[in-house]
């Protein structure tokens, strides 16, 4: 942040975590892709990757 200005790095990593946030959000539920094998209720991995 510049000057008290968002840079588009920044305003690009809010948005980010507000696309995260949305998804556990249990009134918003939004899909995300990072999430796609992730338990909304358990927050449990489905699969695993290792």
């Amino acid at each position: 942040m510049t000057n008290n200005k968002l840079t588009q790095e920044l305003k690009e990593c809010l948005q980010w975590g507000k696309e995260k946030a949305d998804w556990c959000a249990p009134l918003i539920e939004k899909e995300d892709e990072l999430f796609d094998e992730v338990g909304r209720d358990t927050l449990e991995v489905s699969k695993q990757y290792w």
